[in-house]
Protein backbone atom coordinates (compact mmCIF):
# COMPACT_ATOMS: atom_id res chain seq x y z
CA UNK A 1 0.00 0.00 0.00
CA UNK A 2 2.75 2.70 1.05
CA UNK A 3 4.68 2.12 -2.53
CA UNK A 4 1.69 3.49 -4.19
CA UNK A 5 1.89 7.39 -3.50
CA UNK A 6 4.67 9.09 -2.85
CA UNK A 7 4.63 10.43 0.71
CA UNK A 8 4.53 6.77 1.27
CA UNK A 9 7.05 5.95 -0.49
CA UNK A 10 9.03 8.90 1.65
CA UNK A 11 7.95 6.51 4.52
CA UNK A 12 9.80 3.50 3.04
CA UNK A 13 12.49 4.76 2.39
CA UNK A 14 12.89 7.11 6.11
CA UNK A 15 11.91 3.92 7.64
CA UNK A 16 14.67 2.06 5.97
CA UNK A 17 16.81 4.60 6.70
CA UNK A 18 16.28 4.60 10.44
CA UNK A 19 16.00 1.36 11.17
CA UNK A 20 19.89 0.59 11.90
CA UNK A 21 19.56 3.01 14.64
CA UNK A 22 15.99 2.14 16.27
CA UNK A 23 17.35 -1.79 16.20
CA UNK A 24 20.52 -0.29 18.14
CA UNK A 25 18.53 1.13 20.66
CA UNK A 26 15.78 -1.51 20.89
CA UNK A 27 18.75 -4.05 21.27
CA UNK A 28 21.01 -2.08 23.91
CA UNK A 29 18.05 0.74 25.78
CA UNK A 30 16.08 -2.18 27.89
CA UNK A 31 13.81 0.64 29.26
CA UNK A 32 13.20 1.93 25.23
CA UNK A 33 12.36 -1.76 24.34
CA UNK A 34 9.68 -1.98 27.23
CA UNK A 35 8.21 1.43 26.38
CA UNK A 36 7.55 0.33 22.21
CA UNK A 37 6.34 -2.76 22.94
CA UNK A 38 3.49 -1.49 25.79
CA UNK A 39 2.95 1.44 23.52
CA UNK A 40 2.51 -1.23 19.78
CA UNK A 41 0.40 -3.34 22.11
CA UNK A 42 -1.60 -0.27 23.16
CA UNK A 43 -2.21 0.25 19.17
CA UNK A 44 -2.92 -3.62 18.82
CA UNK A 45 -7.24 -2.71 17.80
CA UNK A 46 -5.52 0.20 15.71
CA UNK A 47 -3.03 -2.08 14.03
CA UNK A 48 -6.03 -4.59 13.06
CA UNK A 49 -8.02 -1.77 12.21
CA UNK A 50 -5.13 -1.18 9.35
CA UNK A 51 -5.10 -4.57 8.04
CA UNK A 52 -8.66 -4.69 8.04
CA UNK A 53 -8.52 -1.81 5.88
CA UNK A 54 -6.15 -3.84 3.73
CA UNK A 55 -8.47 -6.29 2.70
CA UNK A 56 -8.45 -8.51 5.92
CA UNK A 57 -12.05 -8.08 8.23
CA UNK A 58 -13.76 -5.28 9.94
CA UNK A 59 -13.35 -1.82 7.92
CA UNK A 60 -14.64 0.59 10.07
CA UNK A 61 -12.47 0.65 13.01
CA UNK A 62 -12.21 4.33 13.76
CA UNK A 63 -9.42 6.03 14.87
CA UNK A 64 -9.15 7.07 18.92
CA UNK A 65 -7.73 9.81 20.61
CA UNK A 66 -5.54 7.36 22.47
CA UNK A 67 -4.13 5.91 19.38
CA UNK A 68 -3.16 9.35 18.07
CA UNK A 69 -1.90 10.25 21.60
CA UNK A 70 -0.10 6.57 21.22
CA UNK A 71 1.38 6.74 17.67
CA UNK A 72 2.95 10.68 18.58
CA UNK A 73 4.46 9.18 22.26
CA UNK A 74 5.92 6.73 19.95
CA UNK A 75 7.38 8.71 17.28
CA UNK A 76 8.89 11.57 19.73
CA UNK A 77 10.81 8.42 22.04
CA UNK A 78 11.55 7.13 18.59
CA UNK A 79 12.58 10.28 16.88
CA UNK A 80 14.86 11.28 20.04
CA UNK A 81 17.01 8.01 19.13
CA UNK A 82 18.25 8.86 15.83
CA UNK A 83 20.93 10.92 14.56
CA UNK A 84 19.86 14.45 14.42
CA UNK A 85 19.56 14.26 10.12
CA UNK A 86 17.34 11.72 10.04
CA UNK A 87 15.71 13.31 13.08
CA UNK A 88 14.83 16.33 11.46
CA UNK A 89 13.47 14.06 8.52
CA UNK A 90 10.87 11.82 10.93
CA UNK A 91 9.65 15.27 12.55
CA UNK A 92 8.77 16.67 9.39
CA UNK A 93 6.88 13.67 8.37
CA UNK A 94 5.48 13.42 11.74
CA UNK A 95 3.92 16.70 10.74
CA UNK A 96 2.57 15.79 7.45
CA UNK A 97 0.66 13.29 8.82
CA UNK A 98 -1.67 15.49 11.28
CA UNK A 99 -1.96 13.18 13.71
CA UNK A 100 -4.43 15.48 15.55
CA UNK A 101 -6.90 15.10 12.61
CA UNK A 102 -6.79 11.09 13.32
CA UNK A 103 -9.43 10.50 15.85
CA UNK A 104 -12.89 9.97 14.87
CA UNK A 105 -11.79 9.06 11.30
CA UNK A 106 -12.32 5.31 10.27
CA UNK A 107 -8.41 4.02 9.04
CA UNK A 108 -9.65 4.30 5.20
CA UNK A 109 -10.54 8.21 5.84
CA UNK A 110 -7.42 9.01 7.45
CA UNK A 111 -4.76 7.41 5.13
CA UNK A 112 -6.98 9.46 2.28
CA UNK A 113 -6.85 12.46 4.16
CA UNK A 114 -3.12 12.38 4.20
CA UNK A 115 -2.57 10.73 0.86
CA UNK A 116 -1.18 7.08 1.83
CA UNK A 117 -4.50 5.88 -0.17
Amino acid sequence: MLSQTEKGRTIISLYASCSPALVKAVLLDGRFRSTVLDGLARLKPAIVGIRATLGEGDRDYVFTEEDANTIAFLMDITIAKLPKSLATQAKALGQELHLYAMPGKTVAEYLRAVRLL
